[in-house]
């Protein structure tokens, strides 16, 4: 059970790390 909690949240931040990314990369697409 703990391990599969370990891999949800896993999944779950690199979901966000991609959601941060993708804003970075249109808040520089406006900019330029």
């Amino acid at each position: 059970m703990n391990h599969t909690f370990k891999a949800v949240g896993a999944k779950a931040s690199t979901m966000v790390i991609c959601f941060l990314l993708s804003k970075n990369e249109k808040k520089l697409e406006r900019k330029v």
